[in-house]
């Protein structure tokens, strides 16, 4: 706090959720913290708060608060499957470009968790989309299996008709690990290239939270902070 540190703020969970919407806790916060000036970088798959003027009067001009917008996939239906409740990525695309008009902190593409087989068909053109629409910089990780998890097995079913294979065999098959698995760097390696070159030829800056080719990062962000905040190194 006292080197004024960025605050990440909505990675476990989102602080413009539906309870947010009921209490408004956030939102007294917010008011703090743009009293004192403070650096944040926000997390977040809603966007009712960018059509509310006591959310929005807040963010305007407060160029130290960037934004990120969580999106798998630009495809609708799937979507709407995984993400029950969450505004269609078209709307948060729609939130990106609202969010880059208020500001200079930025808007950033949170393509997490990227999950070949849901993401895939469409992740390019979701990118320049975002890009198009004000983002600045991309952040991604390849979506991991827990295969110890009930509530996760209980899910396959609708993962592997809407990847058209089934993804826990595949995860078994590509993984370097039991229990928790990810795939390996040589599965991940030409969605990583692609993505960047994207990138570059958008002009965003590139991010990978993974645990493979964080390398690749612009800079020391994996959250998509552009070398010059004061996040933690």
């Amino acid at each position: 706090i006292k080197d004024r540190k960025v605050f990440q703020w909505g990675g476990l969970s989102d602080q413009f959720d539906g309870y947010e919407k009921k209490h408004g806790i956030t939102l007294d916060l917010l008011k703090f913290f743009k009293d004192i000036d403070y650096p944040i970088c926000f997390s977040t798959k809603s966007v009712w708060w960018l059509k509310d003027k006591r959310y929005t009067d807040l963010f305007k001009g407060q160029d130290n608060w960037n934004c990120k917008f969580s999106i798998i996939t630009l495809d609708k239906e799937k979507a709407k499957l995984i993400e029950k409740g969450c505004p269609s990525p078209q709307d948060r695309i729609e939130a990106i470009k609202i969010y880059s008009d208020l500001n200079n902190g930025g808007a950033t593409l949170r393509l997490r968790p990227f999950i070949i087989g849901i993401s895939t068909p469409s992740y390019l053109d979701l990118i320049e989309l975002s890009s198009k629409a004000g983002a600045t910089a991309l952040s991604t990780e390849f979506f991991c299996v827990e295969q110890r998890s009930a509530l996760l097995k209980s899910y396959m079913p609708l993962f592997n008709k809407l990847c058209g294979f089934d993804l826990f065999a595949f995860y078994k098959k590509y993984s370097v690990s039991s229990g928790y698995m990810r795939l390996n760097r040589n599965v991940k390696r030409p969605f990583i290239i692609n993505m960047q070159n994207k990138c570059k030829e958008l002009n965003m800056r590139f991010y990978v939270s993974d645990a493979h080719f964080k390398e690749q990062c612009n800079n020391g962000s994996c959250c998509g902070l552009d070398s010059n905040w004061n996040y933690s190194r």
